[in-house]
């Protein structure tokens, strides 16, 4: 067998294992997310031992989730990894749309087209709102 045909043979291999391995993981991802999302402890606190001690609870739950599924060691990262995809998407998407808004504004309050704006027209409109107090 030439190494093209090996190679493409241990690819599929991989491609099942990820595979069965993301069936296994995803269930398990979402209900640390739901455990997560139901927690009503703080979000902040100045109090750092109070604070860690609140996450407590959810900590044991998300350990026993974690232990009911009876996770191999090795993939209890992989499932943190996947219940924090949702986060990042919904974070960088909401980021994206408040820059996409605010450079919209930026164009429609200079008067110019997109990409257009330089530090000059910054730099000239704080002046004149200097000049003008």
């Amino acid at each position: 067998m030439n190494y093209s045909k090996v190679k493409e043979k241990a690819d599929k291999i991989d491609a099942d294992l990820t595979k069965e391995r993301d069936e296994r993981c995803e269930p398990i991802a979402k209900a640390v997310l739901k455990a997560v999302s139901d927690f009503n402890g703080p979000a902040l606190s100045n109090d750092r031992l109070a604070f860690v001690k609140a996450y407590d609870p959810l900590i044991m739950q998300i350990l026993e989730i974690l232990r009911e599924a009876d996770v191999p060691i090795e993939e209890w990262g992989y499932i943190m990894q996947i219940a924090q995809v949702p986060l990042d998407h919904v974070k960088n998407y909401v980021g994206e749309t408040i820059s996409k808004n605010i450079t919209e504004a930026m164009n429609h309050y200079w008067g110019k087209d997109e990409g257009k704006i330089t530090l000059t027209d910054l730099v000239l409109k704080k002046a004149s709102m200097l000049q003008s107090k």
